[in-house]
């Protein structure tokens, strides 16, 4: 670093001036022959190339300048500056100071973008249930979805980002938003891999999250799109919904996972179907799943109220996916005022959303672009401004910085390690610093 490499000179200047103060008087006196001792030269004297040799009489005016008690103080004082700055200078990087904890961004990346200050932790977080630490692992194919590339990368994200959690994504789906017939598709996992995975990931020590997703295959659909006209439409598609996941739960269960979320930012279905349906697939999971289950609401309905069901007692949590916009157009937000502006933003709608149901809140997904406009239509995969990596580090830190303190909210995962656009973390030096520094200080 350029501050390391300015410190270190400072101590070679001072042991070097040090070296000429005992060895040679003459030099002090002609650095303080140049000064002037406060006057100005005469103008007469030659600017040479080479200096001449004192004459004797010049000597003699020398050691006395030398000799006298202000310049030898002079002297001193240049010294013992040089030598303070640098051995001090030294100190401060030897103890990693977050004042002077600077990272920089990825080779190739606009430097004048590329600036981050890590804020280490003061202290261990102490909280009163553990905080999840996670990042989530989509695998889009049925066929060895957790091979052993995708085992390496578990033990890529324990080492890079400290994270204690996993979330294994089922994406279903369904051919319009108000089909009532959920299938798997050719990117689903196959049960047996699924299986395979969660045991795969328990035998690294890490817990497993499993999150059902819905796709709509047509233009503009998605979960949140499927809606109904009629209660017996709404029942029917409950129950294709209940098939189609009940072969996961039940190898969710044998396998061990910790947790599962019975739906995913289902918005319309959330907020009007009757809670006896949503009761009833509840009971449905926790039949068969005795570990902690969530429901997992897109942040669109984060403002609206909170449907009667969430009250269930089965419902342990409330999970986010979390893609709040900091910012109404597309521009680059200084990363110092980022933490201020999540705080206001996000983390007092999350912890008015469990005030309201009287439980945890869990940031189930979440997740920021490499890009210079990564706090604008967060929800989106990719950005046409340039990459920016302090800008994307910026943002997690502003996340955790809000969320590992907070008893309200019970964990946080990202979205995604690998495969995700400008999300994937993998590479990604500067963020997964960010997330080992936060992690770690979980407790």
């Amino acid at each position: 670093m350029v501050w390391s490499r300015f410190l270190r000179m400072c101590v070679l200047i001072g042991v070097w001036a040090a070296a000429a103060y005992v060895v040679s008087p003459s030099v002090i006196a002609l650095f303080r022959r140049c000064r002037g001792n406060g006057q100005t030269a005469p103008e007469a004297m030659p600017v040479l190339p080479v200096a001449p040799l004192p004459s004797k009489e010049g000597q003699q005016e020398s050691k006395k300048a030398f000799s006298s008690p202000k310049a030898q103080r002079n002297g001193l004082l240049v010294v013992v500056a040089f030598l303070l700055l640098g051995v001090l200078g030294q100190a401060l990087f030897a103890a990693h100071l977050p004042i002077i904890n600077v990272f920089s961004a990825d080779k190739g990346a606009n430097a004048n973008r590329a600036t981050f200050i890590l804020h280490t932790p003061a202290v261990t977080v102490t909280r009163t249930q553990p905080f999840e630490t996670g990042i989530v692992t989509p695998q889009w194919q049925q066929q060895n979805a957790y091979d052993a590339h995708w085992q390496q990368s578990l033990s890529d994200i324990q080492t890079q980002t400290d994270s204690r959690w996993i979330e294994l994504s089922l994406l279903f789906s369904q051919s319009t938003s108000t089909s009532t017939s959920v299938q798997t598709t050719q990117s689903t996992p196959l049960v047996a891999s699924f299986a395979a995975g969660v045991r795969a990931a328990h035998a690294k020590g890490l817990h497993v999250f499993v999150v059902p997703l819905m796709g709509v295959q047509e233009k503009g659909g998605w979960a949140g799109s499927i809606h109904f006209s009629s209660q017996a439409q709404e029942q029917a598609w409950f129950d294709s919904y209940w098939n189609t996941y009940k072969p996961y739960v039940v190898a969710a269960a044998q396998a061990g996972a910790d947790q599962m979320a019975v739906a995913t930012e289902c918005s319309w279905l959330q907020q009007h179907v009757s809670a006896a349906l949503w009761n009833q697939l509840i009971d449905r999971v926790h039949s068969v799943f005795a570990g902690t289950l969530t429901y997992d609401m897109n942040w669109d309905t984060v403002n609206q109220s909170m449907p009667i069901w969430f009250n269930n007692q089965n419902i342990s949590m409330i999970g986010v996916s979390a893609y709040i916009p900091l910012t109404d157009v597309s521009q680059r937000i200084d990363p110092k005022a980022m933490v201020a502006l999540w705080k206001e933003k996000v983390k007092s709608i999350l912890d008015t959303i469990s005030v309201q149901v009287g439980k945890p809140v869990l940031v189930s997904e979440i997740g920021y672009r490499d890009s210079a406009d990564a706090l604008y239509h967060s929800w989106e995969q990719n950005s046409n401004t340039p990459v920016d990596p302090a800008e994307q580090a910026g943002a997690y830190e502003a996340a955790l910085e809000n969320v590992l303190p907070d008893q309200r909210i019970a964990g946080i995962f990202f979205w995604g390690w690998e495969d995700v656009g400008m999300f994937t973390l993998k590479g990604q030096n500067m963020t997964n610093a960010v997330l080992h520094n936060w992690y770690t200080s979980a407790s």
